[in-house]
């Protein structure tokens, strides 16, 4: 049976990520990326209008890492992570009405079974770039098991 990746694991994977390529002293931000989350299917996702990186979460395990970078136009310039997630990941549930103007959502079909939370990483504009960099990271380090066919944590 293969480990199981928690949040605390892609936490500290992140911050040693961080710590080789997030110089503040170099960048013209002080905005420090940082996981937020679990997202339990209601109102706006964390970090949601921003570029980064989103852990699908099944129970205590992270199943799936992905990339939401992007660019988006006029309102939702930079909505990334929102996007990609509205778009592959979750749905409206219109079974629910919405509760003090926010929606409630649903995992999608193929989701449906394999998925309980989310936690998102996102970017300071101009840097989501970077969530490219620590997608292929963390899912080199870890076994992430969704992810797993395209990791180099696999067995040689």
């Amino acid at each position: 049976m293969s480990e199981i990746v928690t949040i605390d694991q892609i936490q500290k994977v992140t911050d040693e990520f961080l710590g080789r390529h997030w110089h503040l002293n170099q960048l013209d931000t002080t905005e420090v990326p940082a996981w937020k989350g679990p997202y339990s299917f209601f109102g706006n996702v964390p970090n949601g209008d921003k570029q980064g990186c989103y852990a699908l979460i099944n129970g205590n395990e992270v199943v799936y890492i992905g990339l939401g970078i992007s660019r988006g136009y006029g309102t939702y310039e930079g909505h990334g992570i929102g996007a990609r997630l509205n778009n592959h990941v979750l749905k409206w549930d219109r079974n629910r009405p919405p509760k003090d103007k926010r929606r409630f959502y649903m995992p999608r079909k193929y989701w449906k079974d394999k998925l309980t939370g989310i936690h998102t990483i996102g970017f300071p504009r101009r840097y989501g770039y970077m969530a490219c960099a620590l997608e292929a990271f963390l899912i080199s380090e870890l076994p992430i098991p969704l992810n797993i066919q395209s990791s180099s944590v696999a067995s040689y």
